[in-house]
């Protein structure tokens, strides 16, 4: 309730001076010991309930009360009953809200002490004049009461308030502060970012919200003496520091607002994500533009190869045994069917995945690809399958996958190699060297190889064969004791 509410309600009653020289004679005719007695009746009635009774620590406590109690009478009695008087009223109701005094344990010690001071004043003046003072008596304690009671009402209304303002900061994709003068939080909406502390409470200084390098990085202390001293309205930066050793970008905008509720608006943008989603898009429309190329090239070599491969064939068959260049055509036909393959991946990767699901058995196709890497590999590598599962799925893609899979263990040195299928899911376990870490990010791109003859297309090829199957294929862990990859169907 306002100071013009306030106003208003005396007014509404009646309360005039008449009332303000009647509590002045109250206050004439109660002696300390009268007060007393209506100050310990009151506690009396109030400590009799457990709730009531719960919102003191101890005796110290309310022996305060009472003293602050005996201020409330000495006011209400002399008065004078403008703003300050208002504003006291208010404090009060305020402080039992915060000790968390429930709403109706106010209307219930009003009524004690109304009774008691009428008690008094009925023994100790003649009806009349008894009745006169009482009724002025009630006037203050129900301007009393509705000054108090009004700050239980604020607290809902403000409490409505930041509900309202946590459920619309709660669905925006941002963070967003609000301060006050002092720069103390208000509000906030702090997503799981690492700029931030952890359990921030409202009240706390903005310095103490963010972790100290974001502070430090724009002196954000001296950001704001900036504004404070030139007004300024509003202030962006974008931000860009090291945390845990990863690189993070920001944008921060601050905002004066010169409200009642709030005087600042800090709004921060965590651009990481999209800038790195931006790199990678333009990595791929690279990569795209590459692959374009690189196809059309394939395309138009691939006749010319099979025109060579075909010739160099005629030529070595029309050469007897003992030919002495008849070893040197074989190692250049070697090469050309080499390039011929390389040409093959370059069109395959080029074009659509061309998928043909059945269901099937993972351990059948498995043990397939393990057989035609071992007629290749000879006895250099021991390769172990366990469990089994069906699914749907591209049988000649999958096998294709394994054995790219078994291929490129070997080459890294795997001795061993452990195959394990269940609940849908291939795993590959092998001993070889692993892969650095600087590449294991990069494995499934087109083009990405660390092979000295190779396209870098064999596991791009396959992760998109996997995916058009509705699958996944993922490096689970590698180090240099050995790697874990995994194929997921649904």
């Amino acid at each position: 309730m306002s100071y013009s509410s306030f106003l208003r309600q005396q007014r509404y009653i009646g309360f005039d001076e008449t009332d303000v020289k009647h509590l002045q004679e109250i206050r004439k005719i109660l002696t300390q010991d009268h007060l007393n007695q209506v100050i310990d009746q009151f506690y009396e009635v109030l400590l009799s309930d457990d709730k009531a009774k719960s919102v003191f620590k101890d005796k110290q406590q309310i022996s305060r009360q009472k003293q602050s109690l005996r201020s409330w009478f000495e006011k209400t009695l002399v008065g004078p009953y403008g703003e300050d008087y208002y504003k006291s009223r208010l404090n009060i109701g305020l402080v039992h809200v915060r000790v968390g005094l429930a709403q109706e344990f106010m209307f219930l010690g009003m009524n004690v002490i109304r009774r008691a001071v009428s008690s008094h004043l009925l023994s100790l003046c003649e009806r009349d004049k008894a009745k006169s003072l009482v009724s002025s008596f009630n006037k203050v304690i129900d301007l009393d009461l509705s000054i108090m009671v009004g700050a239980y009402s604020q607290l809902h209304e403000d409490e409505a308030v930041r509900d309202f303002r946590t459920l619309i900061f709660k669905h925006l994709p941002l963070s967003i502060l609000l301060l006050d003068k002092s720069l103390n939080l208000l509000e906030m909406q702090i997503p799981d970012w690492p700029i931030f502390q952890k359990n921030i409470k409202y009240g706390a200084k903005v310095l103490d919200v963010f972790v100290k390098n974001f502070s430090e990085s724009i002196d954000l202390e001296h950001v704001f003496k900036k504004m404070n001293a030139n007004e300024d309205m509003h202030y962006d930066k974008r931000i860009e520091l090291e945390i845990s050793g990863h690189k993070e970008v920001y944008m921060l905008t601050i905002i004066r607002l010169n409200h009642q509720e709030a005087e600042f608006l800090l709004h921060l943008e965590h651009l990481t994500a999209m800038l790195t989603a931006q790199e990678k898009l333009q990595e791929m429309k690279s990569l795209a533009q590459l692959g374009t190329m690189a196809a059309t090239v394939a395309h138009e070599i691939r006749n010319p190869i099979a025109g060579i491969a075909n010739t160099l064939q005629v030529i070595e068959n029309s050469m007897s045994e003992d030919e002495k260049y008849k070893k040197i055509i074989g190692k250049v036909q070697k090469e050309i069917f080499r390039l011929g393959d390389l040409v093959g991946e370059l069109l395959s990767f080029s074009r659509p995945v061309q998928i043909r699901l059945k269901e099937s058995s993972l351990n059948r196709i498995t043990e397939s690809a393990v057989h035609d890497a071992l007629r290749e590999l000879g006895g250099s590598v021991k390769i172990t399958v366990s469990g089994d599962d069906t699914c749907l799925i591209d049988v000649d893609w999958l096998h294709r996958g394994l054995l790219n899979l078994i291929q490129n263990a070997t080459q890294a040195g795997a001795s061993l190699i452990d195959i394990k299928i269940q609940n849908k899911k291939i795993y590959i376990y092998d001993n070889g060297g692993g892969i650095s870490e600087d590449a294991q990010s990069k494995i499934f791109d087109a083009f990405f190889t660390t092979k000295i003859r190779g396209t870098g297309l064999g596991l791009a090829t396959v992760k998109k064969a996997i995916e058009a199957m509705g699958g996944t294929i993922a490096l689970e862990k590698s180090t240099p004791e050995g790697t874990v990859f995994s194929i997921t169907f649904i």
